[in-house]
């Protein structure tokens, strides 16, 4: 039996597990635009449904003559694809020498290597979803992402018209998907954009107790403002070490399944298919002299769902 480990063999860590689960993901958004769909344990593959506008069909006769059947529209007969859940692991062997100065708070020890490693695989999680949602091959034609140049970039605060940039792309997706109740940009993009005339004419008439720190508003005309934070080291191993913001100047707008437990029949630009979350697991590695601290992110896969349902502004800043 180790310091923290009681078996050599992987088994869940109680204590660990549950500062795991409640880590909070502070600066991180994956999780807000692409929602975990818990799929069980027993389904890390199976199939999806991809939605199509079946859901706006006015041509389906609801009226039902009495002793007969109700008409059935079937809105499931749109594409069903695949997915594949991957696990997202990462270890890390603690030395028994180095527990010795630890002596009792061998926990806090499995705590800071625990929130090391779920930190690493929150970056890795968010880059997956900022690709999904930042590729335009994932959008269902160019009608649903424009890239900024000159005078339409936010950052002429003179010529540029954000408002109605936001109200041209919530239109294109909600006539075609879903009703938008949502925009997404990067801290660093957000705090060039609100020295906009029209953000500060927006930000002068929110209730200053709504107001972040940040001067973030909880909305944005109408849409839920999240402000991405997470950073990320782009440089190659042995370089100069560069940080750099993970949403960079995009600007997204889509509809999110704001649901507390979203199903894979609910419509959304995106979603988490998670067979199983965050698990941390100990072993005793007798060879080495040292106890495992294995970190689980999740088992999963993230897919775009409705990819009508978000619109992408690229270049937003010049």
């Amino acid at each position: 039996m180790g310091f923290i480990a009681t078996s050599d063999i992987p088994k869940t860590n109680a204590i660990l597990n549950e500062l795991a689960i409640q880590y909070p993901n502070s600066g991180f958004v994956a999780d807000k635009v692409c929602p975990v769909v818990d799929v069980g344990e027993e389904n890390e593959s199976g199939n999806y449904y991809v939605f199509d506008k079946a859901n706006l069909n006015k041509n389906i006769e609801d009226i039902r003559a009495m002793g007969t059947r109700a008409n059935s529209p079937e809105p499931w007969t749109q594409t069903i694809t695949s997915y594949f859940a991957k696990e997202h692991s990462l270890e890390l062997p603690i030395d028994r020498r180095e527990f010795k100065q630890y002596k009792n708070r061998e926990m806090d020890l499995g705590k800071s290597v625990t929130e090391f490693l779920l930190g690493l695989q929150l970056i890795n999680y968010e880059n997956r979803v900022a690709t999904l949602l930042t590729a335009t091959a994932n959008y269902a034609s160019s009608s649903y992402y424009s890239t900024l140049s000159g005078t339409s970039q936010w950052s002429d605060f003179v010529n540029s018209d954000p408002e109605a940039a936001i109200e041209v792309a919530r239109e294109q997706v909600a006539l075609n998907g879903a009703e938008p109740n949502t925009i997404l940009m990067s801290a660093s993009t957000w705090r060039k954009v609100r020295q906009h005339p029209q953000m500060r004419a927006l930000i002068k008439t929110t209730d200053s107790k709504l107001l972040t720190d940040e001067l973030m508003p909880p909305s944005l005309f109408g849409l839920e403002l999240v402000v991405a934070g997470a950073r990320n080291v782009t440089s190659l191993p042995g370089a100069s070490e560069t940080l750099a913001r993970i949403w960079t100047d995009y600007v997204w707008i889509g509809a999110v399944n704001k649901r507390p437990n979203p199903t894979k029949r609910e419509l959304s630009f995106a979603y988490t298919i998670q067979a199983k979350g965050r698990t941390v697991e100990t072993y005793v590695d007798e060879p080495r002299k040292s106890e495992i601290v294995r970190v689980t992110h999740s088992i999963s896969d993230e897919k775009v769902v409705c990819n009508t349902a978000g619109y992408l502004y690229i270049d937003v800043l010049a």
